[in-house]
């Protein structure tokens, strides 16, 4: 069975980059976790559980738009640009094997977006909603979607 390459060269312009003629700017994301994924082990309210995932991901197999919000990320984007324009706030997941060929891990991947339309120094807050099916991948043994231990970063 023949994996797919990942390019890991540089691009000239980055996923969405130069969509509009204004300039947008983004406070720090303030990255929040549900309480129905959270790991039981400690008090860290940045941890979710792997078996709660996968559970939850089971859950919406069949229905994956019915899957449970597991994380959020809110920012603040400002219209920074001599124009009125549209942005695209993208929201894209990292799992803790990225880019391996040998798990069928993504380097990454757009799991939810939100276009905005903000007139000339507007500020608007945005939060993008991440479910259980988005921290999950289709593994290399059998294409199952599962999640997996270790630190998966939402950006």
């Amino acid at each position: 069975m023949g994996f797919a390459s990942f390019y890991t060269g540089n691009p000239v312009f980055k996923f969405g980059e130069g969509m509009s003629y204004s300039n947008f700017s983004y406070s720090a994301p303030v990255v929040q976790i549900s309480n129905n994924a959270r790991s039981l082990r400690g008090s860290n309210t940045r941890t979710l559980s792997v078996d709660r995932v996968n559970a939850l991901a089971k859950d919406a197999e069949y229905r994956p738009h019915t899957a449970a919000v597991v994380a959020s990320i809110t920012v603040d984007v400002q219209n920074t640009g001599n124009y009125d324009g549209a942005e695209t706030v993208l929201g894209f997941v990292r799992p803790p094997t990225a880019g391996n060929a040998t798990t069928g891990a993504p380097i990454r991947s757009l799991q939810t977006y939100e276009k905005i339309f903000l007139a000339q120094g507007e500020s608007k807050q945005v939060t993008l909603e991440f479910t259980a099916r988005d921290l999950t991948y289709a593994n290399a043994d059998g294409g199952e979607f599962r999640s997996e231990e270790g630190v998966w970063v939402l950006e």
